[in-house]
């Protein structure tokens, strides 16, 4: 077998073993909601929502991905040569791909945009990264600060399960210590430098030399301009979970889920579940690992009945959902883009025109 039929047979069964594992989290999911949700609860409860509020969900939803398209500019390399509306569909294809094929619109976005721009394409994929990184910190620290401030819930339910809250704490702290020291070295300090040089010396192979140039590329999207950038970037990234947390407050107002003890506290701690779950165990959309993880969360932490809290869960998800699948699909009709087009955007190499060079 020759190497590139090596590598081929290699991404063909790691695609295989994708499948296998989405599967098993959609299989589990279907299971739990057959066999444990109320579904006459639920019915009594999709009958008394008022399903006014989903203009709110539907507006906060649009919101988020706009406020995330202005924040992508501010990372971008030369993102002021990248519109709003450009930043904007771009990130709406991600997630209208995110729902159909897990984690790919992390891939076919920056690649797309770059492409339309002739930015360099490692660098736009590096700008996602920070995009990631710098919601993967926020989740961690929503999570340390709920576990403080709702310290008597989670301790009644660590306690449950073997856990302590300290044990917890400690598991988040450390990686977020690791990770924003080893952005920090490689980012703000020499080192990352001298990888970089290293990396690029006369000599090395075609191989070695060609990562030098992505490793480049990647440190460069990984800087921030300068403290005005940083100041943008931080103030896009609370409005973004600032208004994820709106469109949840829409299920709990339309579902009137404030009469078991649901406020602005309580919907935030079902945001960092339902996210962690989300990063956890990605699924199409997050269809089912979103649904259980809320589930549980309501009614572990907050007694509210087994219907009622599914239902919360169906329609915030839905709300979603629907908002990526329908702006996504106008945005694709409008640009005459098919989806098969979009799966194919990370196969073939991209020019030195794509590129930037």
């Amino acid at each position: 077998m020759t190497t590139t039929e090596s590598t081929r047979s290699g991404v063909q069964w790691q695609s295989v073993l994708r499948v296998v594992l989405v599967l098993a989290v959609l299989g589990f999911s279907g299971w739990y909601v057959v066999d444990n949700i109320r579904w006459g609860a639920l019915a009594s409860a999709m009958r008394a929502a008022r399903w006014e509020w989903l203009v709110l969900g539907v507006s906060a939803t649009v919101g988020s991905h706009l406020a995330r398209a202005a924040r992508w500019r501010r990372l971008l390399p030369e993102g002021s040569a990248v519109s709003l509306s450009a930043a904007f569909n771009a990130t709406i294809i991600g997630y209208f791909m995110n729902d159909l094929i897990p984690r790919s619109g992390e891939i076919v976005r920056p690649v797309l945009l770059a492409r339309q721009h002739r930015l360099p394409v490692a660098g736009v994929i590096a700008s996602v990264l920070v995009e990631r990184l710098l919601d993967g910190l926020t989740l961690l620290l929503l999570l340390f600060g709920l576990l403080v401030l709702e310290s008597e819930r989670f301790d009644t339910l660590f306690a449950g399960r073997g856990y302590s809250r300290d044990a917890v704490l400690t598991a988040i702290l450390v990686p977020v210590g690791a990770l924003a020291l080893v952005i920090f070295l490689l980012v703000a300090t020499p080192l990352g430098e001298r990888v970089v040089a290293w990396l690029g010396a006369p000599g090395r192979s075609r191989f070695v030399t060609r990562l030098a140039g992505i490793a480049s590329d990647f440190r460069r999207g990984l800087r921030l301009g300068g403290m005005r950038d940083t100041l943008w970037v931080v103030f896009w990234t609370v409005t973004i979970w600032g208004l994820y947390v709106a469109g949840l407050w829409s299920g709990v107002e339309g579902l009137d889920l404030q009469r078991y003890g649901i406020g602005p506290l309580q919907t935030v701690v079902i945001l960092a579940i339902t996210a962690l779950g989300i990063t956890i165990a990605p699924t199409p959309g997050a269809i089912g690992v979103y649904h259980v993880f809320c589930t549980v969360a309501l009614t572990e932490l907050y007694g509210i009945p087994n219907g009622w809290a599914f239902a919360f869960a169906v329609v915030t998800h839905a709300v979603q959902y629907l908002t990526a699948i329908v702006l996504g699909g106008a945005i694709l009709l409008r640009q005459h883009t098919g989806v098969r087009e979009l799966m194919r955007v990370g196969e073939r190499e991209p020019s030195p025109e794509e590129k930037g060079t």
